[in-house]
């Protein structure tokens, strides 16, 4: 994330993915002036991802019909045209 100078876009699968860590590091982001887009799976999720990163568009993605297991949490993100899996 740090990387990125124009365009981040995050899809987030699980809630327990948006830490507090994350969070602070998608807000320095944005005051670099980089434009974050995320996708999230869950209307509540998306709820608190507006309320904490303000700059950011968010939107509920169709993630909820593919396969996963809360133990393997993950994001992934674009980073311009650089894609890395975040943990």
């Amino acid at each position: 994330m740090e990387e990125a100078d124009r365009e981040l876009i995050l899809v987030i699968g699980h809630a327990p993915v948006f830490t507090d860590g994350l969070r602070d590091r998608l807000k320095a982001a944005c005051r670099r002036g980089v434009t974050l887009i995320v996708g999230v799976v869950s209307e509540a999720l998306q709820t608190r991802v507006e309320e904490e990163l303000p700059e950011a568009e968010v939107s509920v993605s169709g993630l909820d019909s593919v396969p996963h297991k809360a133990s393997s949490a993950s994001c992934f993100c674009g980073l311009s045209s650089v894609s890395k899996r975040l943990y």
